[in-house]
């Protein structure tokens, strides 16, 4: 869990974390620099729960979601699975279950191989009221075709709050592009392009929507030209970006707009 100045969401969080249905896991929570409150309740927690939560007290702050992510997935070295956890959603108490059933069945069909596996969230507003039971139905999304790595780049359907990753998978996602516009867009295409990718067609998740999230959900869809979203494949193939898709052997931007088109079409069916 990477935490930044979440004293009034913080604590639902970690009580959704402790009611979880599978329970054989540790949460390790790397603070940003937080101002307030929030790694006093933090502790609280960590004191009743020794062991089962911990503090890692020698990651740097000021780094941003992207950079604290991936650098206590460096910290944390020898576990089987990681799952990164924002501090102002609730996680559904059957998530961790789910998912890693899910990941084991994959490894079986796929051994030796990194796996991600990511799922569906329900959009709520500060309150958890819910505003969309999907968030892949909002938008529009065909999450299994981003599990082709022609697809990914261009139809990211991958949401770092519900990504599980195995220890092969962390391999190929050391070290972060510093080009990469969010850790779970770069986990998402490394994996994609070296590994398997698979989701669970369910929300595992409360997204809380409370106006200050560092990635939160669009309110507005207008033109054709933007629903079929070819400014983001403009926006997203510039820079960059376009060098680091380069270096993963995507090609040139003919491509990126030919998948968003075909993607495009395969969404109406």
């Amino acid at each position: 869990m990477a935490t930044y100045n979440g004293e009034k969401f913080i604590t639902e969080q970690i009580e959704s974390l402790l009611a979880q249905t599978y329970s054989d896991f540790t949460l390790y929570v790397g603070d940003d620099g937080s101002t307030d409150g929030t790694m006093d309740i933090v502790a609280k927690y960590a004191d009743r729960h020794p062991g089962k939560i911990v503090i890692l007290k020698d990651k740097e702050p000021h780094l941003g979601a992207k950079d604290s992510f991936m650098k206590m997935l460096e910290m944390v070295e020898d576990v089987d699975y990681y799952m990164f956890c924002d501090q102002d959603d609730v996680w559904l108490p059957f998530k961790v279950e789910h998912t890693l059933a899910k990941m084991k069945e994959t490894e079986r069909k796929h051994p030796g191989k990194g796996v991600m596996i990511h799922t569906d969230l329900r959009i709520v507003n500060r309150d958890l009221n819910t505003i969309y039971d999907s968030f892949w139905g909002w938008q529009g999304m065909k999450p299994d075709l981003s599990k082709d790595f022609r697809f990914t780049p261009i139809c990211n359907a991958f949401t770092g709050c519900t990504i599980m990753i195995n220890q092969e998978a962390r391999r190929l996602s050391l070290p972060l592009d510093p080009r990469a516009f969010m850790h779970d867009q770069w986990i998402g295409l490394k994996v994609a392009k070296y590994g398997v990718v698979d989701n669970i067609k369910e929300a595992t998740i409360l997204y809380r929507q409370h106006g200050n999230n560092v990635c939160s959900c669009e309110t507005t869809r207008r033109t054709l030209f933007h629903k079929i979203k070819l400014d983001k494949v403009l926006n997203f193939y510039q820079g960059k970006n376009k060098e680091m898709l380069r270096d993963l052997g995507y090609g040139p931007l003919p491509r990126a707009i030919y998948y968003k088109l075909l993607y495009t079409i395969k969404k109406m069916f």
